[in-house]
């Protein structure tokens, strides 16, 4: 499984997503990161090669107008030069890994449930009977699932999605910051992270999130093409309804999606049956200093990857739930 920098780490690893450029870190780097980080800045074809590959994600990042690369281009002289060698220099293991990568995506098919469930927090067999159902889970970046017993629950009912999710952990963490700047953001405990894309032609995507006592936080994206995503709302009010059970061996939540609320952020769009969108939920587990993130399907590098997301679609009635394959290429 993942191992995750501690939390000083991910603060600093989060800012350099968010902003342009490269930020203190040191004047230190190797020799070997110089060159790697050159090579990559000085070809421009980086960028086009990742497009519809599993490594497109950071090939993004690569973006060869972009500010990063172009600091690296500049020469020494800069302050943020250090960081950005160090920055570009380490996209290279992720871009062939994502070269290597030959898990396909899912297509899955969401059914529409008979009765929408009762959001208590524990997920009842006969209320969620019918729905689309993962067990299991994927640690980032790999293709063999651990031990875990997780149930990962999927369908919709009258234009609202609902998902389901039981994990188990014996000592829940409870992470209450719902801003990026809080000392401790929620997802950086015991959560679970709905990334939702609406319009997989839009760069508009939500990041919805609920931690084991039930505490709400919903964010709206935008993709941008240097790789990285703006925050277009850290508060967005997405009508989101939640309910969650922490019992001995675990927790579960029960999510109630509102997705015209969505589709209304995304133009052009409206909700109906065969509607296609994307999605990826993304457990955030928290031990102590060790924070891992699981999925009910492979996925590569991050929640935010929009090039990895299930790609939904919502049944008509009477439709089953299915899960199929396909690469992009």
């Amino acid at each position: 499984m993942n191992r995750i920098p501690p939390l000083p780490v991910l603060a600093a690893a989060a800012a350099l997503l968010l902003f342009p450029g490269c930020r203190g870190g040191g004047e230190s780097f190797t020799a070997a990161e110089e060159r790697e980080a050159l090579r990559i800045a000085n070809d421009p074809t980086v960028y086009e090669r990742g497009k519809g590959t599993a490594a497109e994600f950071i090939t993004n990042k690569c973006y060869h107008p972009g500010i990063t690369c172009s600091i690296v281009r500049s020469g020494p002289g800069r302050r943020d030069y250090a960081e950005c060698v160090r920055k570009v220099a380490g996209f290279a293991a992720d871009m062939e890994r994502g070269f290597a990568w030959r898990e396909p995506r899912r297509r899955i098919r969401i059914p529409e449930l008979a009765a929408a469930p009762r959001l208590d927090g524990v997920p009842e067999t006969d209320e969620w009977h019918g729905a689309l159902t993962f067990h299991g889970e994927y640690p980032l970046d790999a293709t063999r699932k651990n031990e875990e017993p997780s149930i990962w629950r999927f369908g919709h009912r009258e234009g609202v999605l609902y998902v389901a999710a039981e994990f188990r952990d014996h000592t829940p963490e409870v992470r209450r910051g719902l801003s990026q700047k809080s000392p401790e953001p929620l997802y950086t405990g015991d959560s679970l992270e709905l990334f939702l894309r609406p319009d997989n032609r839009h760069p508009c995507y939500y990041e919805l999130l609920v931690n084991p006592a039930g505490e709400l936080w919903t964010m709206r994206h935008a993709a941008k093409e240097t790789g990285s995503w703006r925050i277009l709302d850290e508060s967005f009010d997405s009508d989101l309804r939640a309910a969650t059970c922490i019992a001995p061996e675990g927790y579960s939540i029960e999510l109630a999606v509102p997705l015209e609320r969505l589709y209304a952020a995304s133009p052009g769009e409206t909700i109906r049956p065969g509607a296609e969108f994307s999605l990826m939920p993304v457990r955030t587990d928290r031990s102590g200093t060790q924070w891992l993130r699981s999925v009910p399907v492979p996925l590569l590098y991050d929640g935010h990857n929009l090039f990895g997301y299930m790609v939904a679609e919502l049944g008509r009635p009477g439709e089953p739930p299915a899960v199929s394959s396909f690469h992009e290429r």
